[in-house]
């Protein structure tokens, strides 16, 4: 299986939407994906600089957010949150990367 990682664009506003609705269905944890969870737009959750900017003032540590996306059929397997560099708290407890998978990309990786 071939993975590239590209920047959220609108093409991808349907299957990340899905993605959230499923998992919210069945209380399944987001491990951070930005903040998808609270958003009920993707337009919302694009805007990832300001509103998290907002939300964590001087604790902020700026993080580039990447759609994990299956060349073979374009579809969206993954979120990865790539952050730029580390504060204290997230060098203890965090790391520089949140990463969110699919549940059919995490089988697919298994053969039957």
């Amino acid at each position: 299986m071939n993975i590239y990682l590209i920047k959220p664009t609108k093409e991808y506003e349907e299957q990340v939407m899905k993605i959230r609705e499923e998992f919210l269905n069945n209380n399944e944890g987001f491990d951070e994906c930005s903040g998808l969870e609270n958003y009920t737009t993707y337009d919302e959750w694009l805007d990832f600089e300001d509103r998290l900017k907002k939300a964590y003032k001087e604790t902020y540590v700026p993080a580039s957010v990447y759609l994990g996306v299956r060349k073979e059929d374009n579809k969206v397997v993954g979120i990865i949150d790539l952050r730029h560099y580390l504060n204290e708290f997230l060098h203890t407890y965090g790391g520089n990367f949140q990463k969110f998978l699919t549940f059919q990309s995490i089988f697919s990786f298994f053969p039957n």
